[in-house]
């Protein structure tokens, strides 16, 4: 809690990855929440769609929701948290194409979205963001045409693309199609 009372935290952590009940994220109650900072459940077998009211939750510099059952897609409207430092939606069972907004992500420091089933090319912006220090894209069935972009970044540390598809002619920087 702040001075005033607000909660600013949620922490929801489980020691061995185990729980006995499901929990159904209830986005209305955490939109609710609008000095919310950090968001973090990791293993907590956590149910439900992430809505475009993700977006109220403009304080928020920190989600990680590593190994859930979360499903949908990721909303476009995650573009507009322009606080967030650490983003890990890992081993989920999110789909659909990684939303463009996302590059638009300038302080961004993690992105990782292992483990999902995610889908399309990955946005050419999120090539240019100058913050970006880890990327973990593997295991999803997305294709990174900004590669070189990427590799290009002064402080990226780690960039995680195991089997995802590169359709890039090295010599020109070219999209080859897949």
């Amino acid at each position: 809690c702040d001075d005033e009372g607000n909660v600013v935290e949620v922490n929801h952590l489980i020691i061995n990855g185990t729980s006995d009940v499901a929990l159904h994220l209830n986005w209305n109650s955490m939109v609710s929440l609008p000095l919310l900072r950090s968001f973090e459940c990791n293993a907590c077998q956590l149910k439900g769609t992430i809505p475009e009211e993700i977006a109220q939750l403009s304080q928020l510099s920190e989600v990680d929701v590593f190994d859930n059952q979360l499903s949908g897609v990721l909303p476009s409207s995650v573009g507009s948290l322009q606080r967030l430092k650490r983003l890990v939606l890992a081993s989920n069972s999110l789909q659909g194409s990684i939303p463009s907004s996302v590059g638009s992500l300038e302080g961004l420091e993690l992105l990782d979205l292992s483990f999902n089933r995610l889908t399309g090319d990955v946005p050419f912006a999120i090539g240019s963001l100058g913050s970006l220090r880890t990327m973990r894209l593997n295991d999803n069935s997305t294709s990174v045409s900004c590669l070189l972009s990427l590799t290009c970044q002064k402080n990226l540390l780690l960039l995680w693309l195991q089997y995802l598809a590169l359709y890039v002619d090295f010599a020109t920087g070219q999209d080859v199609g897949g």
